[in-house]
Formats: structure tokens, sequence, C-alpha cells
């Protein structure tokens, strides 16, 4: 079930418009296993079940949350991710901008919990 509302991986032109909190997603595959800033994620492709029309995604999985009692990155947590994806972009021009695009930070907007 995905836990936070994601307008990242869905094409606006699809049906469901974007991946809403309490959407059950199937994953299909796990392509890859990825640590990387401190974290654990998982390139993967999932089905959204509610939308029986809707083409299978390629998304990254955050893994860290899969056994977590909370369904997302704590405060803390968060603010040590964007830090550690900020020094990939150290000494760059808009690195905010640069760091709030990185498709590991972007993908904490939306946890998937599995049930």
């Amino acid at each position: 079930m995905i836990v936070r509302n994601n307008y990242f991986w869905l094409d606006e032109n699809s049906n469901a418009g974007f991946i809403a909190n309490g959407d059950i997603v199937e994953v299909i595959k796990i392509k890859e296993v990825i640590e990387r800033y401190g974290f654990r994620f998982a390139k993967a492709v999932i089905q959204m079940t509610d939308y029986e029309n809707e083409k299978e995604l390629d998304v990254i999985l955050l893994l860290d949350t899969l056994m977590s009692e909370k369904p997302a990155l704590t405060y803390e947590q968060y603010k040590a991710l964007y830090r550690e994806v900020g020094l990939d972009y150290k000494g760059e021009k808009e690195i905010n901008k640069k760091i709030k695009e990185n498709i590991f930070l972007t993908h904490c907007k939306s946890n998937l919990l599995m049930l």
C-alpha cells in the first residue's frame, strides 16, 4: 500500500494521474537493490491494482521504511538523506534545485508500505 502521494512516477496522461496514499500496488519484480546515501533502495517494477489499464511502472522503492513502524523517513533521516545527496552536487550552480530533483530524494516523498 502506498503511504504518501507521489506525482513523480506516473505520466500526467495516465488514468490515475498520480500514485495516491492508500493505493494498492503489486511488486512485480525487483531489478536491483542499491545502497546509497546510507539507505537501501530497490529498482522495481510495480502494477497499480486499482487501475487495471495502467501499465507497469519502473520505480525506486525505499526499503528502509518497510520494516519501520513509521510510514516514512523521520525528519532527521530525511535531513540526513538531503545532506548526503547535496554532496553529489557540491560546488554546482542551482544546487538546491538539483538536490530536490534527485531521483532517490524525490522517491522518499512516497513510500511503499508492504503489508
